[in-house]
């Protein structure tokens, strides 16, 4: 009698544990936030051109979302974590920021426009880098005119990979894992970004650099909750980092616009 009651509440405590970490990965609500991500940006000591420069929203040359029906933008199941001997259960997004039939590993939600982020994001790069003495404008439709180079973007991959870590135990008994310090879940971002520098006036491309990277972030039950999609913008930092660095090397070898 006295082990079948230790069992009941063993199971009503890992029972109460599980829902607790399903209630709690969906409650939080994400955003890109390119100002406060980790590591410092690209700084020259003094301007290298007197030229201007705007940049355009960036192109978004992911799947299109209109092909959905097509070619599915989120893959896999977090319910898989109900089955025992499974290690994990895991979610693939192709379109992290579009409400799916899964959230992620500890996260409810990612609100981002990344046409309209990575654009303002470069432009932030482009003013603190010294790289042009005026700084740069965001280009408005009809306002091209205003600049001497066009800086252009184009998104190619934005691919979100989560793990929630259940041990092969289920999430009937993981929760109980999770409490005394095992990792609960694993997120990865990946991000694939290509720039150019256009001549506005002839629109020839002068200069351009492609970025691919990843990065992964280990979620505990009282640590890393909620940073799922914390790493896109660290990402965006070294991917515009990298780029005005190459772009300082080859500026010389410009024809004035």
């Amino acid at each position: 009698m006295k082990t079948q009651r230790r069992f009941l509440c063993f199971l009503h405590l890992a029972i109460c544990l599980a829902l607790a970490w399903i209630g709690s990965s969906c409650v939080s609500t994400a955003h890109f936030d390119y100002r406060r991500a980790p590591g410092v940006m690209q700084r020259f000591p003094c301007p290298i051109s007197d030229q201007t420069v705007g940049v355009e929203p960036f192109r978004d040359c992911r799947t299109r979302i209109d092909n959905a029906a097509v070619v599915s933008l989120e893959r896999g199941s977090f319910a898989l974590g109900w089955f025992p001997l499974l290690p994990y259960a895991w979610v693939s997004k192709s379109h992290p920021e579009v409400p799916g039939e899964h959230g992620f590993a500890t996260l409810r939600s990612y609100w981002c426009q990344f046409d309209v982020e990575m654009a303002a994001a470069a432009a932030g790069s482009l003013n603190y880098s010294h790289l042009f003495r005026q700084p740069c404008v965001m280009l408005m439709p009809g306002k091209e005119a205003e600049t001497d180079w066009i800086f252009r973007g184009s998104l190619y991959d934005t691919t979100y990979e989560g793990e929630r870590l259940t041990y092969g135990v289920t999430y009937l008994v993981a929760p109980l894992l999770w409490v005394i310090g095992f990792p609960c879940g694993v997120s990865q971002n990946h991000l694939s970004v290509g720039f150019q520098l256009v001549n506005r006036r002839t629109q020839e491309v002068a200069w351009e650099y492609h970025y691919n990277g990843q990065a992964s972030t280990v979620h505990w039950l009282y640590w890393n909750a909620g940073k799922d999609a914390s790493r896109y913008p660290q990402l965006m930092k070294v991917a515009l980092n990298a780029a005005l660095f190459n772009l300082a090397q080859h500026f010389p070898e410009f024809e004035e616009p």
